[in-house]
């Protein structure tokens, strides 16, 4: 409780020296990274999260060149300004802030794994349509694009086609995925067919070049085979295997040798252009928008109405207003992505975050003190779709939790609610 409450009052002057442009990365940097420490401490009982706070410093980390080295991220320069970075590595401190105090309970004390929280009871047709379902989905997964391994020509150029002839089918397969495996009663049958489905999208993800599915792809591995079969320290040894698995998937896709540079820098030398420094790009434009007024107090309004208009609208039929990143990716020149802290800061200010840090934690703790299904069924999608909502769609945690709901409800008639 005390280290909770020594983080949240020094938020109070960080906030007012960071927004002031003083250079209070050399106290938040730090102080981050405590965090991050004792937050593994915290959650060593559920793994997922730790996990999850693990994805999220990567990107925090990519800060430290730039304010200790001068080394600038991604290639666009209009908004390489220190004072921006100095306030995303605020976001930072005040998502943490909030999981540092839902860790004053503790997490998980019966070290019960996320996947034994999930049942899905369901009759033998339902069951059978379904299995089908994933198999024909699959089908139309693989259809999809080219492989990078084989191409005759540059690999990135057909990576890029692939971005833009690719639907997110795949990435709501493996939500599709996850509920299926619950499906089938035979738990035999289960554990062979997820794992053999699983094997074929992780090829599917690789041959591709497509990372951010990959990702989630691992952590759903992880969460129904390993999760809280192992130690803290194999944990953390796993992630940075997991995490040098993703940059060898984008040297295939830049058609790069294997060298250290052209890993972490995708080819550059003088700045990096990898996609954890284009995010924080992203955000920076995003702070310098707001510093200039292109980003006004209504334009915060519509994206949250955009953001829970997503969670049942396709967000490809709404304007680029109602949307975040499209607001600063669709009007001024940056790379990919766009981190969760900062739209968070766009609708819900700096209180904001730090609550929705602490209220992410809070769920997660209650998922594994009740022990609902359903609950456990969202807490999952939370945790392995973790590194696309943190870096790439926000709104997912509303809408994949949206559909969860609704197929459970085909699924599980409320008669049968548990």
């Amino acid at each position: 409780m005390m280290i909770a409450i020594i983080f949240v009052l020094a938020a109070i002057p960080l906030g007012v020296f960071t927004s002031g442009g003083m250079p209070t990365y050399r106290i938040i940097v730090p102080a981050v990274i405590l965090m991050q420490l004792y937050l593994i401490r915290c959650f060593r009982n559920v793994q997922m999260l730790m996990i999850l706070t693990l994805y999220l410093q990567i990107y925090f980390l990519y800060l430290v060149p730039y304010f200790y080295f001068g080394i600038e991220l991604s290639q666009y320069s209009e908004f390489q300004n220190p004072v921006y970075f100095g306030k995303i590595a605020f976001l930072f401190y005040l998502f943490y802030t909030g999981l540092v105090c839902s860790a004053c309970k503790p997490f998980n004390p019966s070290r019960i794994a996320l996947c034994r929280l999930i049942r899905i009871t369901t009759p033998r047709y339902k069951q059978v349509l379904y299995l089908l379902f994933l198999f024909v989905a699959l089908g139309l997964v693989l259809r999809q694009g080219q492989n990078v391994l084989t191409a005759e020509v540059d690999s990135y150029g057909v990576y890029i086609e692939n971005l833009d002839n690719t639907n997110s089918l795949p990435l709501f397969y493996i939500l599709f995925l996850m509920i299926g495996h619950y499906v089938i009663a035979d738990w035999r049958w289960r554990k062979l067919l997820t794992v053999v489905l699983i094997v074929m999208l992780t090829g599917y993800c690789v041959t591709r070049g497509f990372r951010m599915i990959l990702a989630p792809t691992g952590l759903l591995i992880f969460m129904l085979f390993v999760d809280q079969r192992i130690r803290t320290r194999t944990v953390l040894l796993l992630f940075g295997l997991g995490f040098v698995a993703l940059i060898l998937v984008n040297s295939l896709k830049m058609s790069l040798s294997f060298s250290l540079d052209g890993m972490f820098s995708e080819g550059q030398h003088d700045y990096i252009v990898a996609h954890h420094a284009d995010n924080l790009y992203v955000a920076a434009a995003g702070m310098g928008m707001l510093d200039s007024g292109s980003i006004a107090f209504f334009d915060r309004v519509l994206l949250n109405l955009g953001f829970l208009a997503e969670t049942i609208i396709p967000p490809g039929t709404l304007p680029d207003a109602l949307k975040y990143p499209h607001l600063i990716t669709h009007t001024v020149s940056t790379g990919g992505g766009g981190l969760f802290v900062m739209g968070a800061y766009l609708m819900w200010g700096y209180v904001g975050i730090c609550i929705f840090g602490f209220l992410l934690g809070e769920f997660v703790r209650r998922t594994y003190q009740y022990r609902k299904p359903l609950l456990a069924i969202i807490c999952a999608i939370l945790m392995v779709f973790a590194p696309r909502w943190i870096s790439y769609d926000f709104h997912i945690i509303l809408r994949f939790s949206f559909l969860a709901f609704v197929i459970y409800l085909l699924l599980c008639p409320p008669r049968k609610f548990s």
